[in-house]
């Protein structure tokens, strides 16, 4: 049996479906005008290293989007940069047990004033458990 799997060159995530080119044109701005100079060959091995690579459709639509963004670029990079900084952190496992010690700990903590969210950084919890300990100890009186 033959298999092939198709990555994006952009991602490295394997594409589902059908993978997708960009294709660019050196033309005039001049509608019925043929392009009388010579293209530079930066230009040339740009388009030419393009047409062998295969994007997914996500990195298509941000290509695009940069592409047609009224945004500095750098700016533009710092946004996505911090879009995939979001999603890393939303992908990190919960931890539902707390070890030995960590419930007072937080106890201690929460007793001092410190905020749920800095308990949780802290400690390296994520929020929902150190805010149900913190129910819980509110809860007890």
């Amino acid at each position: 049996m033959r298999k092939i799997v198709i990555t994006c060159d952009r991602c490295g995530e394997t594409i589902e479906g059908n993978p997708m080119k960009l294709s660019a044109e050196y033309t005039s701005r001049d509608d019925d005008a043929p392009v009388t100079h010579s293209m530079p060959d930066a230009i040339k091995h740009g388009l030419i290293d393009d047409c062998t690579r295969d994007y997914c459709e996500r990195c298509i639509q941000e290509i695009l989007e940069f592409a047609h963004i009224n945004m500095a670029p750098q700016q533009y990079a710092e946004d996505k940069k911090a879009e995939l900084v979001a999603k890393e952190e939303q992908k990190k496992p919960l931890t539902h047990t707390l070890k030995r010690g960590q419930r007072e700990m937080i106890e201690q903590f929460f007793a001092r004033g410190m905020s749920e969210e800095r308990i949780a950084k802290n400690m390296g919890l994520d929020l929902t458990i150190v805010h149900r300990v913190v129910d819980q100890i509110q809860k007890a009186g």
